[in-house]
């Protein structure tokens, strides 16, 4: 698949991308709001600046992608993987992302506003400026060994470091 491809896909309507095999496909600015993408395979693949707003990505494998300033506001991403997906200015704000796999992914500058990350997995990532605010999450979640700086908390509070948590 390439983005000229995807481009005539959208265009033409389809919205239905269920279990596609994008694995390392360069798909920057891919225009993927409002499409079910659950169960697809994209592993490695340059997703930068995606739109994915609104969109389904349940059980997704996205394991090492490039999500740099990918916008998921809305998107329901349960039980994706994620980890280590560079991620970087992602906006994830109201998004569900309940049960998915950061480990070892990158959050810097990514921010989940009002997402609900209960069940979420983030052993050694790096949070740096990373907004957590109004975020549904387990009271006490396991940050292991993560790089942190400036993470701004549920409760609105700054976290800085740089420090490793546990």
């Amino acid at each position: 698949m390439d983005i000229e491809r995807l481009k005539e896909l959208r265009s033409a309507g389809t919205k239905d991308f269920t279990n596609v095999d994008w694995s390392g496909c360069e798909l920057q600015y891919a225009p993927l709001a409002e499409v079910d993408l659950s169960g697809a395979k994209l592993r490695l693949a340059n997703l930068r600046g995606g739109q994915f707003h609104r969109s389904k990505l349940i059980n997704a494998d996205l394991r090492g992608a490039i999500l740099i300033g990918a916008i998921f506001v809305n998107a329901d991403l349960q039980g994706a993987d994620l980890r280590g997906a560079f991620l970087w200015s992602a906006n994830f704000t109201d998004a569900n992302l309940s049960g998915v796999l950061l480990d070892r992914a990158n959050l810097t500058d990514t921010i989940f506003k009002r997402a609900n990350l209960l069940g979420v997995s983030i052993n050694l990532a790096t949070l740096i400026n990373t907004d957590f605010s109004s975020a549904v999450m387990r009271e006490h979640p396991d940050l292991s060994h993560c790089f942190m700086w400036n993470v701004t908390w549920l409760d609105g509070t700054i976290k800085t470091g740089p420090r490793f948590c546990n």
